[in-house]
């Protein structure tokens, strides 16, 4: 109860911040209608909204975590304040392997399914970053790919394999249409 207070009101403040430092965002003469200050501006009344509901009708008082639950979180914590550091210089790829592995580790201790989740999610959401949202994420830092040699050519083979999947669908894509076509 009192947690859910203090919280609520530690939001209120950062939402403030919020709104106030996106009042100092520029909009340039050919920018859209809306302009670029109104998505803080909702993100911060959404925060502002959450955190009343916060103050004034807070959850009963929670029962923390004590001893390897705790440290598990802290942990956990510890791995993704490395993973933001880890990104710029070592490139996307390394650091999301890292950091899912041992976070899939915590939640399921098999060595195995931990390491296949790492290298999973590390390539797969490089792959969709790329492919889906266009994103041009860097994959891995020429500097970090000279300790670690292999990474790069799967990258390499994964965007490969991804340009000859998009072919494909744009040729199925315009056979099926040539077919309707002639049906329709």
């Amino acid at each position: 109860m009192r947690s859910d207070r203090i919280f609520g009101l530690v939001m209120i403040v950062v939402a403030l911040g919020y709104i106030l430092s996106a009042t100092t965002i520029r909009s340039s003469f050919m920018s859209d209608p809306v302009g670029p200050r109104i998505f803080p501006y909702i993100i911060a009344v959404a925060t502002l909204l959450c955190a009343g509901v916060m103050v004034l009708r807070p959850d009963p008082e929670v029962e923390w975590p004590r001893g390897p639950a705790l440290m598990n979180l802290g942990l956990a914590l510890v791995v993704l304040i490395g993973y933001a550091f880890a990104i710029r210089p070592l490139g996307f790829v390394i650091p999301t392997i890292i950091a899912s592995g041992i976070i899939s580790y915590q939640i399921s201790p098999q060595i195995r399914t931990a390491i296949l989740s790492g290298l999973g999610l590390g390539f797969g959401l490089q792959m969709m970053f790329k492919s889906v949202l266009g994103l041009n994420l860097i994959a891995i830092r020429p500097e970090a790919a000279k300790f670690l040699p292999v990474i790069q050519p799967v990258v390499d083979a994964l965007d490969y394999v991804i340009q000859i999947l998009k072919l494909i669908l744009v040729s199925v894509y315009g056979y099926i249409a040539h077919l309707l076509s002639f049906i329709f």
